[in-house]
């Protein structure tokens, strides 16, 4: 099956309905009438542009938890979203879009501390005290003023009867034990333990997963799939008739083409029969329609089948060497034409 492209003579002559008296005077000096398009179009270039719908909104593919939970302070540092905001956020972007949705918000136990928001002291084991290294825990040590004998011996001279001198030893209750032959230990107070010097005191240090609160947020989050270009239709044409791409949306509803069920059938030995002309350049132009088209076709962007448009380039002359083109998209059975290059 082929189809058929209008002749140059469709082309220029509708051009020519719809083109103001003042411009075919600047053009050519003459009334419309006399205009025509075998004296007119000197060169006709044959190419063709693919069009399919594709989806301008994204759309949502996923919806995963996030990995891990975040204290409440990282999380109020996150814009979330409802349903709602999400969809018109997503819409804005292109490509893959990760959007925090907040009714997914909800509170879970840290697992790192079972929800108690602290880590109990290994030095201390959780007591919040250690035992007294100077007195090993007795609150209490040797004396060394009585070298823990609980008493001070004093040596005094006495005369017997014979009258011979001598010492006689007098004992007394130690002053600084009082006779109890150990003193309280200055380290600990006689306490035989003091304060943790790791923990100060508390027993625990804060988790630093959840900053001793004891519970964290996690939340999910939306999955969308944005398309990269946010035009209503994916164009492909060759570099140089790039420009008329604006032009599709308005021309699309008013010109027929040749409808192509999906990207697998954009091949040569599929296309060249039905358009009727091929070269180099509609063939890298169709190869590379082909990869385009079969990428939007995995992310399911694509919404209509993928419309085969020939295009045809009237390269015209007025009077006095006044060059200008018309270009025409559609086959005949619809076709539309742009005087793009027309002064």
């Amino acid at each position: 099956m082929s189809f058929k492209s209008p002749t140059s003579d469709d082309v220029f002559n509708r051009w020519l309905e719809k083109a103001k008296g003042g411009s075919i005077k600047k053009l050519y000096d003459m009334d419309k009438e006399k205009v025509s398009a075998a004296e007119s179009v000197k060169n006709v270039n044959k190419s063709v542009i693919f069009v399919a719908e594709v989806e301008t909104t994204a759309k949502k593919i996923d919806e995963k938890p996030i990995k891990h939970p975040l204290t409440f302070k990282k999380t109020s540092d996150i814009v979330f979203y409802k349903p709602e905001s999400a969809q018109v956020y997503a819409n804005k972007k292109s490509g893959k879009v990760e959007v925090p949705l907040f009714d997914t918000l909800k509170e879970v136990k840290c697992k790192k501390c079972g929800g108690t928001g602290k880590i109990v002291c290994k030095v201390c084991n959780g007591k919040g005290h250690q035992t007294c290294k100077t007195c090993k825990g007795s609150g209490r040590l040797k004396c060394e003023k009585c070298n823990g004998s609980g008493a001070l011996i004093h040596e005094v001279a006495v005369v017997d009867k014979e009258g011979k001198k001598r010492k006689e030893q007098l004992k007394q209750n130690c002053p600084e034990c009082f006779g109890e032959q150990k003193t309280i230990c200055p380290t600990c107070g006689g306490l035989g333990e003091h304060r943790c010097d790791e923990c100060k005191g508390v027993g625990a240090h804060h988790c630093d997963e959840c900053r001793g609160a004891g519970t964290l947020l996690e939340f999910k989050q939306a999955i969308f799939q944005s398309p990269k270009e946010k035009e209503e239709y994916a164009v492909h044409a060759e570099k140089r008739y790039e420009f008329l791409k604006k032009d599709i949306p308005e021309v699309m509803p008013l010109v027929a083409g040749i409808k192509i069920k999906s990207s697998a059938e954009l091949t040569k030995d599929k296309i060249e029969p039905i358009l009727g002309y091929y070269n180099e350049i509609v063939d890298k132009l169709l190869k590379d329609s082909k990869n385009e088209f079969t990428k939007l076709e995995k992310e399911d962007l694509v919404k209509s089948p993928i419309q085969m448009l020939p295009l045809l380039h009237l390269q015209c002359e007025g009077k006095k060497d006044k060059k200008f083109d018309i270009f025409s998209i559609g086959t005949e059975d619809g076709f539309r034409v742009l005087d793009k290059g027309v002064p």
